[in-house]
């Protein structure tokens, strides 16, 4: 009985090595495909993955300087002239 429990922990730390070394795999391979991208590329791909883990927002108010603040960012990245109320 004690053989079998020895040989059932061998083989359980056996295949909790090989899949720990399989995610290490994946896990290089994944930041190799990524090597030499921006950093804007890079934050639009984690996008995603940040949103499902945000909580939900169930209000949102908007003050106008806020409202503006955004619009003028919006514009400056876009290369926009802003029109000042």
């Amino acid at each position: 009985m004690a053989r079998c429990t020895t040989a059932l922990a061998a083989a359980k730390a056996n295949a909790d090595r090989a899949t720990g070394e399989a995610a290490a795999d994946n896990e290089r391979a994944r930041l190799a495909a990524h090597e030499g991208v921006s950093s804007e590329v890079l934050m639009a791909l984690m996008a995603p993955q940040i949103a499902q883990n945000l909580p939900a927002i169930e209000h949102l108010v908007l003050t106008p300087n806020v409202g503006t603040h955004l619009m003028s960012a919006l514009a400056s990245a876009a290369q926009l002239p802003v029109k000042q109320g």
